[in-house]
């Protein structure tokens, strides 16, 4: 382990929440390195300080009461202010309208023009096809079907 993946845990080594590998990492590590073997003793001595100076005595019933008020807390900030279920409710409403209106325009695009010219280059001017399909107005599948049909 690195250095600075010691020191990250060296609160958990004081604590002795370390245990196989990681802990024995940590002690080769400390019996070489004076810099957190200094960090450790200032946490230790930070912990006597704490016990020495902790008058307060808890109730029997305070973990009790400390988790039931955190539990509360987590319920209550699952519920939502009138606003945000508004909100909510809006921004949801409109999500499925424009999707609704997405899918329903690309149901009715309309079709692309044919354009002939492409199609017909080397035809002679004079010819039927030419005739139904230049005359300077758009063309309808019926024209093409007629210039077709008119193929001789």
């Amino acid at each position: 382990m690195k250095h600075q993946d010691i020191q990250n845990r060296l609160s958990e080594y004081i604590d002795g929440e370390l245990a196989g590998p990681v802990l024995s990492a940590v002690e080769a590590h400390l019996s070489t390195c004076s810099e957190c073997v200094g960090i450790v003793s200032q946490f230790r001595n930070i912990r006597a300080g704490i016990k020495e100076r902790a008058d307060v005595e808890l109730s029997g019933s305070f973990s009790a009461n400390a988790l039931r008020s955190i539990r509360l807390q987590i319920d209550e900030s699952g519920n939502w202010t009138p606003a945000e279920f508004i909100a909510r409710r809006t921004v949801l409403a409109l999500s499925i309208v424009v999707l609704l209106l997405v899918g329903l325009t690309s149901f009715n695009f309309q079709e692309e023009e044919i354009s002939v010219e492409r199609y017909l280059r080397g035809e002679a001017s004079d010819s039927a096809e030419s005739q139904i399909l230049f005359n300077g107005d758009e063309i309808s599948k019926d024209d093409v079907l007629m210039a077709a049909v008119s193929k001789q």
